[in-house]
C-alpha cells in the first residue's frame, strides 16, 4: 500500500472531520447538557474537585470526549478505511446489492480485498469493547457466516477482529471467546478459532496496510490535518470556553462543595 497515499487521505478526511466537528460545537446547545444532582457530589469527592467551576471543567470535558470519540469511531469506519485502505464497508446499500442480507452480516463491518485474499473484518476499538454475551454472539454470527461460506452463499478466506488500539497481549478472554477458545468456565461455543484472526493495535494496522508502519502514517496524516485545522481548532476552544461558563452558571446553586445543605438545595432545584 501506498505510504504516501494513505498520509494525504487520511490528512484530506480528518481535516474535514475537524471542521464538522466544529461546527457541532459552535451550533450545539451544550448548555442544555443535563447533570446528574445524585452524581455530582461523588465525582467532587472522588477527583478531588473543591469547586463548581471545577466541576463544570470536569463534566464539560466529558461531554465533549464522549461525542468525539463517537464521532471519530465513525470517520474510521465509514471515511478512513474505504477510502484511504480501500475496503468496502458493509452499509445497507451494499448488503443489498451483494445479496448480504444474512443477519448474520450486521456483525462484520468492511470487506478488506488483498492480493493473498478476501476477508470479512469486524471493528472494535479496544480491549474493553466487548463484553461477555457480545462475545458470545459474534461466535454464534461467525460460525454462521462459516456455514454460509461451505455452502457456496459467500466467498471469503478468514474473518478478522480488529481492535483499533491496545496490544494482542492486554486483550480481555472475550477476544480468545469469540473464536470459541474457552480458558475458564465453559460457555455455549464453538472452536473456530482456524477461521478467525484477533488483530489488536499495531498488528492490525499492519494487516490492513501490509505495512508494520501503518499506524504511523494515520497519525501522520492525523498531525498534518491538525495543523491545517488550527484556525478552526481555535473556534472550538473559544466555544468550549462558553460551554464551560453555561455549565458553570448551570452548577452556580452549589456555593460550596463541602456543604451539605448547598448539595440539597442543588437538588432542589433540579428536581424541583
Amino acid at each position: 500500500m501506498d505510504q504516501n497515499y494513505v498520509i494525504s487521505k487520511v490528512s484530506e478526511l480528518v481535516t474535514w472531520w475537524i471542521k464538522q466537528r466544529t461546527q457541532k460545537i459552535l451550533q450545539a446547545e451544550h448548555g442544555t447538557m443535563e447533570v446528574n444532582p445524585f452524581l455530582a457530589p461523588l465525582i467532587c469527592a472522588l477527583h478531588g474537585l473543591d469547586s463548581a467551576d471545577e466541576l463544570a471543567d470536569f463534566i464539560t470535558a466529558g461531554h465533549f470526549y464522549i461525542g468525539h470519540g463517537t464521532g471519530f469511531g465513525k470517520l474510521i469506519d465509514e471515511k478512513i478505511l474505504p477510502q484511504a485502505f480501500g475496503t468496502h464497508k458493509l452499509d445497507k446499500a451494499y448488503r443489498l446489492a451483494n445479496g448480504l442480507t444474512d443477519p448474520a452480516f450486521d456483525d462484520i463491518d468492511q470487506i478488506v480485498t488483498k492480493p493473498n485474499g478476501k476477508f470479512l473484518l469486524s471493528q472494535k476499538a479496544s480491549k474493553w469493547t466487548i463484553q461477555l454475551g457480545q462475545a458470545m454472539g459474534l461466535n454464534r454470527s461467525f460460525k454462521t457466516l462459516l456455514e454460509l461460506r461451505e455452502k457456496g452463499a459467500i466467498e471469503f478466506d478468514k474473518i478478522v477482529v480488529g481492535v483499533f488500539y491496545g496490544h494482542g497481549d492486554d486483550l480481555t478472554d472475550k477476544y480468545r471467546l469469540l473464536r470459541g477458545i474457552v480458558t475458564g468456565a465453559k460457555h455455549d461455543v464453538v472452536d473456530i478459532s482456524d477461521d478467525v484472526e484477533v488483530y489488536a493495535g499495531r498488528e492490525f494496522w499492519a494487516w490492513l496496510a501490509d505495512d508494520g508502519r501503518g499506524q504511523e502514517w494515520i497519525m501522520a496524516g492525523i498531525y498534518q490535518a491538525v495543523l491545517t485545522a488550527r484556525e478552526d481548532s481555535d473556534q472550538s476552544k473559544d466555544s468550549t470556553d462558553v460551554t464551560n461558563r453555561v455549565t458553570a452558571g448551570m452548577l452556580s446553586q452549589i456555593g460550596d462543595v463541602y456543604s451539605e445543605a448547598d448539595w440539597i438545595a442543588f437538588i432542589n432545584v433540579v428536581n424541583r
